[in-house]
């Protein structure tokens, strides 16, 4: 593993977008839920994710995606549908607009649903250290 030196958030809306994030030289691409997606494209652009982690080259970089922060209305089926359909496929949850300690742990209720399930892969959450919404913990 090399260290992660740049990032590229791309929306998740966008399949084209998606494939050129995947082909640049970033270490890290992660498909975006949150901020570069109109509420009306929400549901499609999770179908894009998944078809991404499902079907893509990732080409070394961890499959990865930004759930929507954790006080809307979207957070829930970011997490459940994407983690359901794409298994060990995906690597990383980044979790936005993180504002206290317990926040981190907004993976922990799915988590345990999951740990019952043998065919079900766990991937990491991770805060959004590039969070600029000036919180801090």
């Amino acid at each position: 593993m090399h260290p992660e030196r740049s990032e590229l958030a791309v929306p998740a809306s966008n399949p084209r977008m998606i494939d050129k994030a995947l082909a640049s030289e970033a270490d890290v691409a992660f498909l975006d839920l949150e901020d570069a997606v109109a509420p009306s494209e929400k549901a499609q652009a999770r179908a894009h994710v998944i078809a991404a982690l499902r079907e893509k080259n990732w080409r070394g970089k961890p499959p990865a995606y930004r759930i929507n922060a954790l006080d809307t209305s979207f957070c829930y089926r970011d997490l459940i549908e994407v983690v359901e359909a794409t298994g060990e496929r995906l690597d990383l949850v980044v979790v936005p607009k993180v504002n206290r300690p317990e926040d981190v742990h907004v993976g922990m209720p799915v988590k345990v649903r999951f740990e019952q399930r043998e065919d079900v892969w766990l991937p990491r959450f991770e805060p959004d250290t590039a969070d600029t919404t000036g919180s801090s913990m």
